[in-house]
């Protein structure tokens, strides 16, 4: 038997991602379908609703901005919220696109499945989840077993944490997570909770801006959201390393957000039907392109290649 590190799992689970980001989910493949997927509607198939993850938002809106400067006659509609709401107005055949910055949920796959949907995944980017406290807290690195104690409710005060700075930490932790609809809450329950669901000491946001705002007022808030929202933030906030383990150097290259092992990074998509309309493929295939890359790196996205 082959036991992986911990590092190695990290490495095990990017790579399978990235080799699975073109796979069709054909989530009703046993049924029929009830109703035609969103039209690009208009007098020629121009016009292109979006919707999804508030972590995409900006990107999107780049990449809309980017496509229509190109393609003057297309109209694209973006919309903020979440990735649960997207794909929800989706399957709902509400918009032609969802941007999703987590997997579909076996509920959502079987909503699509009773509404006859057949959705194609595509991915689009990566994302590093940044975890954030307030600048005048001293504690500025943490591990994913801190992260685990944290939003389970074992630990309560900053001082608990180990490590020099911590000592000068004696205040409480005040746990902020998204709400269950959120992609990169789902994401930090799978990745760091192994799936389980936060404790009751964690205080559930709408957005992040919500976070921001409440850990630049709080002395002890702890929340985490992606890296291009963090440095969005600037100064608001403090960015802290995640290290793998206690035993990880908190200057090793491969826990900082930058590093191509980051415990806590993740793929982005775009989800549409698989009988989408013609401006859906094309505005997909541009957000994927050297061209629509551009703009992942400007906004501190990790690109695709």
């Amino acid at each position: 038997m082959i036991f992986l590190s911990r590092l190695q799992q990290v490495k095990v689970f990017m790579a399978v991602l990235s080799a699975g980001c073109a796979l069709t989910l054909a989530a009703c493949s046993a049924g029929p379908r009830s109703a035609a997927p969103a039209a690009d509607n208009g007098p020629s198939g121009n016009q292109l609703s979006v919707q999804g993850s508030d972590t995409m938002a900006k990107l999107v809106e780049n990449w809309a901005a980017d496509y229509q400067k190109a393609h003057p006659q297309s109209k694209i509609a973006v919309q903020s919220g979440d990735t649960g709401s997207g794909i929800k107005a989706l399957v709902a055949r509400r918009i032609n696109v969802a941007a999703a910055s987590r997997e579909l949920t076996p509920e959502e796959n079987m909503q699509a499945h009773d509404a006859g949907v057949r959705l194609m995944r595509l991915m689009v980017a990566r994302d590093a989840v940044a975890v954030i406290v307030s600048p005048a807290n001293p504690v500025d690195s943490v591990t994913l077993d801190d992260l685990k104690a944290i939003y389970s409710g074992k630990l309560a005060n900053w001082s608990q944490i180990k490590g020099k700075a911590a000592a000068q930490a004696n205040f409480p932790i005040v746990a902020l997570g998204r709400e269950i609809t959120s992609g990169t809450g789902a994401f930090l329950r799978e990745q760091v909770l192994h799936g389980e669901e936060f404790g009751s000491n964690v205080k559930l946001l709408s957005s992040a801006s919500d976070v921001v705002d409440t850990v630049e007022k709080q002395k002890g808030a702890v929340g985490f959201i992606g890296i291009s929202q963090a440095e969005e933030a600037g100064k608001k906030v403090k960015v802290v390393t995640v290290r793998l383990n206690a035993a990880a150097d908190d200057d090793a290259k491969e826990d900082t957000i930058n590093g191509v092992d980051y415990p806590l990074s993740r793929p982005l998509y775009m989800y549409c039907d698989v009988n989408a309309g013609e401006l859906t493929k094309s505005f997909i295939e541009f957000c994927k392109s050297a061209e629509g890359q551009k703009s992942v790196k400007k906004l501190g996205f990790l690109p695709l290649f």
